[in-house]
């Protein structure tokens, strides 16, 4: 893996060099150097971070998934017209309210989460609305 590569794969999981360096427990500056191909990446470090990758798509997949058969239930209980294909996706509006329902993920990492799902449901020809949850409605 590259400094390109490796640059890429955070930003697509919604990491700070800072949050990457602190899950691989490294040094920022260490991140730094590693995506502008200044030292090499350790084949522990790059198979970290593919690891970090293969689990977001799968939970990103995983989520499309369930959506997608909700939908299609939806559509399948209801007269192809009368069918809004519509999805909503509650989303966090304050990174406060994102921790307290998912301790220790970033909120970074959570909108590159909610917005890549988005992405795939609106090339699957949905409309996606995103709805903020707020604190009152988590309890």
């Amino acid at each position: 893996m590259d400094g390109t590569d490796f640059y890429y794969k955070r930003r697509g999981l919604g990491l700070t060099q800072e949050e990457l360096a602190r899950l691989l427990d490294v040094a920022e500056r260490t991140v730094r150097r590693w995506e502008k191909n200044e030292m090499p990446i350790p084949d522990g470090a790059a198979g970290d971070l593919d690891d970090l990758h293969a689990t977001f798509g799968e939970r990103v997949l995983s989520s499309v998934d369930s959506l997608i058969d909700q939908m299609e239930q939806i559509e399948a209980d209801a007269a192809a017209d009368q069918v809004d294909r519509v999805v909503e996706i509650a989303t966090f509006k304050t990174p406060q309210s994102h921790e307290l329902a998912h301790p220790g993920e970033s909120w970074e990492y959570h909108k590159a989460l909610i917005s890549t799902i988005g992405t795939i449901l609106a090339g699957e020809g949905y409309r996606v609305r995103f709805n903020t949850v707020t604190e009152e409605e988590q309890a």
